[in-house]
């Protein structure tokens, strides 16, 4: 079995032990809601990924579901998720037939980012999903996911936009990196490169008849425009 990072902890040997016990995505989401192994599993509900029927789907990996998500059932109903849709919508790509998991599955009331504990009691889920879900290529979006996916621990800044192999198991598979979607929220600049890193993951893995080629689907729903995005200050999400 692999080692994970930080194996000698109560909260992650807890979770390598449900995850490999796991032989289907029901009975892994299940183990997955029933965890508690850490505060946060204890006192937060547990937001699902989005499953799709399809044998080698694309998956999109990001970090932590908004409260949206688990309100609307569906993964990037928030804030920040609003940002992905728009970005989905101006590339023209359906998000509704991607997998979509999240690399920890619950909430914290004050929005902060999972701490290194929570990532590696985390990990064990998420590498078992992938093994469940034999994804074609994986979509790595922020620090926290890369950091979970990779045990990369440079700037991440400087390998938006680049691709790493994903190795578990029987699984082999190109990983793609781009930015959390929050990141545009500071830079008014960057939702442009973080659509064109969108648009140049589903170009190389997308499919016509799944709607996630580039120019293959049309949203129905409102697509705001970037300068509707309400910007925050570099402080403001250091702080969060």
């Amino acid at each position: 079995m692999e080692k994970f990072h930080l194996a000698e902890r109560e909260c992650v040997a807890q979770a390598i032990a449900a995850a490999s016990n796991a032989p289907d995505l029901g009975t892994l989401y299940r183990s997955i809601r029933d965890y508690d192994g850490h505060d946060l599993a204890k006192e937060r509900p547990y937001t699902p990924s989005q499953v799709v029927d399809t044998a080698d789907p694309i998956m999109i990996v990001t970090e932590k579901p908004e409260a949206e998500d688990l309100e609307e059932g569906r993964p990037f109903s928030g804030e920040y998720g609003a940002i992905m849709r728009n970005a989905a919508g101006m590339v023209g790509i359906d998000l509704d037939a991607c997998h979509i998991a999240y690399a920890i599955h619950w909430t914290p009331l004050d929005e902060k980012s999972p701490n290194k504990t929570q990532i590696a009691a985390s990990r064990p889920f998420l590498y078992r999903e992938i093994e469940l879900v034999k994804p074609r290529a994986i979509l790595a979006q922020g620090r926290a996911v890369i950091e979970s996916l990779a045990n990369y621990r440079g700037s991440v800044l400087e390998i938006y936009g680049q691709t790493m192999r994903f190795q578990h198991g029987d699984i082999d598979v190109q990983m793609y990196m781009t930015a959390h979607p929050a990141y545009c929220l500071y830079s008014g600049t960057y939702f442009s490169t973080f659509v064109e890193n969108t648009r140049e993951f589903f170009s190389r893995h997308g499919r016509e008849e799944e709607r996630t080629l580039p120019g293959t689907f049309k949203q129905t729903e409102s697509v705001h425009a970037v300068k509707d995005l309400a910007f925050k200050s570099l402080a403001e999400m250091q702080a969060a």
